[in-house]
C-alpha cells in the first residue's frame, strides 16, 4: 500500500486477524503500478499472483474458486470474465473470450483482454522467464501480460458468471487518456 487514503490503517487491522504466513501488508512510498508490481513479485510467498488496483473488487470467495480451478486442470493461470460497473451502478458483462470454458489456445489467450486484472497467474511463470513490468512506461502491462501467452502453456477461461470481477470505472489516469 502506498496510497494516502487511509486504507493502510485499514489493512493492518486486518492483518491482525490473521497469521503472518496468510496476510502480510507491505508498505513504500508510491512508486507507480510497475514497481508496486515488481516488489510484489518479489515478496509474494504464494503460488499465484493475482493484481489489482484501487477500483477493482472480487467477490467473496472469487479467489478460492479461482485457486481450485487451476489446481483441478493444472492451468499455469486462469482467464476469467470481467464485470464492468459504472459509478452510476450500471454494469456490462465481459467475456474475456468466445473460447468455451477449457483450455485456452494461444490465439484465443492473445485475443482476450490483455490486462492482468482478470487473470490468476502462477508466479513462477514471471520469476522462471525473467518477466517484469517496465517502471515509467503507460501501460506496462500490456507488454508483459501477453508475453506471458508465450510460457503458459495451458490456460482455462471461466465463463458461467459465477464469480465476476467488478471494475468501478472513476476517473482514472486510463479513463482521461
Amino acid at each position: 500500500d502506498g496510497s494516502r487514503d487511509g486504507s493502510l490503517s485499514k489493512l493492518q487491522a486486518l492483518q491482525a486477524c490473521y497469521p503472518p504466513e496468510r496476510l502480510r501488508v507491505l508498505t513504500q512510498e508510491n512508486r507507480g503500478v510497475a514497481r508496486t508490481r515488481n516488489r510484489l513479485l518479489q515478496e509474494a510467498r504464494g503460488e499465484y499472483v493475482l493484481f489489482g488496483d484501487a477500483d477493482d473488487t472480487l467477490e467473496e470467495g472469487a479467489l478460492s474458486f479461482l485457486y481450485h480451478k487451476a489446481k483441478e486442470s493444472g492451468a499455469r493461470m486462469v482467464v476469467f470474465d470481467l464485470m464492468f460497473v459504472s459509478e452510476s451502478g450500471e454494469s456490462e458483462y465481459y467475456h474475456a473470450s468466445d473460447a468455451p470454458e477449457g483450455p485456452l489456445s494461444r490465439r484465443d489467450y492473445m485475443f482476450s483482454a490483455p490486462g492482468p486484472c482478470n487473470k490468476l497467474i502462477e508466479r513462477s511463470l514471471f520469476c522462471d522467464h525473467g518477466l517484469v513490468f517496465a517502471p515509467d512506461l503507460w501501460y506496462e502491462d500490456l507488454a508483459v501480460i501477453p508475453a506471458l501467452g508465450r510460457f503458459v502453456g495451458q490456460a482455462r477461461i471461466k465463463t458461467d458468471g459465477q464469480f465476476g470481477y467488478a471494475e468501478f470505472i472513476v476517473r482514472s489516469v486510463a479513463d482521461v487518456h
